[in-house]
């Protein structure tokens, strides 16, 4: 009988307030591990980490010691991402009993850990179906990130890996993959993977996907990303969950308690069709499922236009505004429908598409005026030379005033 052998996640961002500019708004990061740490503790599962557990190369001691409270109990396996890359981990201090992956190897073992039918699951979802026809044992192979495509093939081809009857590989790494961010530049292509590889996990991007990659010799092996596992962008999904490998291959993913996202759309809407709208948010919030005290307050995202009236963003902040998180987004009433789509952001590369990129980068800030303070970076930015690091600091200052 197939049996659970470790908890799959990646890009934890560690940081007690992910949204600079909402000091109240806190305590997602702690929250979603607690309930890692807990489930790990409760299965015997070992937690397998797959980078930008911090958020940054210099965390401090408020994110680092929650950390070191949560995971001292826990056995895991992590490498490090892009954001928190050091010679000396940060995990060496918070969670001296894990093991960092680099360059280096681990077998997965089921001592100890009861079968699947002994662990409580919670709406759990097969995400990926069985590799193989009979329990495998598993070796874990990991690499930190690395910051090109060229150098991420001389690394993946220097890693010596067994190949043995009745044994699996699971490659875990910090990169970007076509399908999820096409054109970035330290993304993992076909044909770079080692033929032993029979699964891949990666961090890097925040929502969870599965997507298939061909090792060197053309076989198509799947992959997972788990997605981070709280919320950092308005635009991200809600729904954050952790996945579960098991011993033949078979992946499924457990939810995770998050807090609630409410949609209000005030386009066009008249004040009194807004102060229904708000009741209706009212009852929601009201008659929304309790969570923990530090994530309970749900976040609400109100689209409006011009044709909406100041009067209904007052409307909002006054009935809505103790009991919620308030977003607001303008938008032009001529854009196309919908909520841009910033992760197209991800899949433009400046340094070889110069012109189209720019071109394409202008359509999607039009989606947001008349967002004056966006319009603005953007005028500034563009009229600079359109090198690869004038692209990144315009992705990164526009990403920072939509979750800000």
């Amino acid at each position: 009988m197939t049996r659970p052998l470790a908890i799959m996640t990646g890009d934890w961002h560690l940081v007690s307030h992910a949204w600079k500019s909402r000091p109240t708004l806190s305590g997602d990061a702690e929250c979603a591990l607690r309930q890692v740490a807990q489930f790990s503790r409760s299965s015997g599962l070992p937690i397998i980490a797959a980078g930008d557990l911090f958020d940054s190369k210099h965390p401090g001691m408020p994110n680092l010691y929650p950390a070191h409270q949560l995971l001292r109990e826990t056995k895991g396996y992590y490498i490090q991402g892009n954001h928190e890359r050091q010679s000396l981990p940060w995990m060496l201090l918070v969670a001296p009993n894990w093991r960092h992956l680099e360059n280096q190897s681990v077998t997965l073992t089921t001592d100890g850990i009861p079968h699947a039918a002994e662990i409580i699951w919670r709406d759990d979802i097969v995400i990926l179906p069985p590799l193989f026809d009979a329990d495998k044992t598993w070796n874990v192979y990991g690499l930190d990130f690395t910051g090109s495509t060229p150098q991420l093939r001389e690394r993946l081809d220097a890693l010596e890996m067994k190949d043995r009857d009745g044994e699996a590989n699971l490659l875990v790494l910090h990169q970007s993959t076509p399908q999820m961010m096409p054109m970035d530049l330290n993304e993992l292509q076909d044909n770079m993977v080692p033929d032993a590889v029979d699964l891949i996990v990666v961090g890097h991007c925040h929502q969870a996907s599965t997507f298939a990659v061909t090792t060197q010799s053309g076989r198509s092996i799947p992959g997972i990303s788990p997605g981070g596992f709280h919320l950092l962008s308005i635009l991200e999904s809600p729904k954050k969950r952790m996945a579960v490998l098991f011993s033949d291959g078979s992946v499924r993913t457990v939810p995770l308690v998050t807090r609630r996202v409410l949609a209000a759309n005030l386009c066009g809407k008249t004040d009194s069709d807004v102060r229904e709208e708000v009741a209706t948010l009212r009852r929601k919030i009201k008659k929304g499922k309790k969570r923990p005290p530090e994530i309970d307050k749900p976040i609400v995202y109100a689209r409006m236009n011009e044709s909406t009236s100041q009067e209904a963003e007052r409307i909002v902040k006054s009935e809505l505004g103790e009991s919620a998180h308030l977003f607001f987004k303008r938008e032009r009433s001529d854009a196309a429908p919908g909520t841009p789509d910033v992760s197209r952001l991800e899949n433009i590369d400046i340094a070889r598409h110069t012109e189209s990129g720019f071109e394409y980068i202008r359509g999607i800030f039009r989606d947001f005026e008349p967002d004056t303070e966006v319009r603005g970076i953007v005028e500034g930015l563009l009229e600079t030379d359109p090198s690869y690091e004038t692209y990144q600091t315009l992705k990164s200052r526009f990403l920072e005033t939509q979750t800000c």
